[in-house]
């Protein structure tokens, strides 16, 4: 637990130092989730709460992981840009 603890603070010194760094990681995150969803990957498309739930049930698998999908690429894509903006 020791160790976890150390590369914890080490990543967080890091960010805090670097934390134009925090929007690629965002962007790493994102863009792979939302092309997850577009194709309709279980994982990815599972609605979390009660007005996702009524939205995937309105829409359809398909549709609602569409546009799911379709934000977090936006949402990656934001993040890109602000990694390459910031200094």
């Amino acid at each position: 637990m020791e160790k976890v603890d150390k590369l914890y603070y080490k990543l967080e010194a890091f960010f805090k130092t670097n934390p134009r760094y925090v929007w690629l990681v965002i962007a790493v995150i994102f863009i792979p989730l939302g092309i997850s969803s577009m194709f309709g990957k279980n994982w990815a498309v599972d609605p979390a709460n009660s007005s996702q739930k009524f939205w995937y049930s309105l829409l359809g698998h398909k549709i609602f992981g569409i546009i799911v999908g379709i934000g977090f690429i936006l949402a990656g894509v934001g993040g890109l840009f602000m990694f390459f903006q910031t200094k």
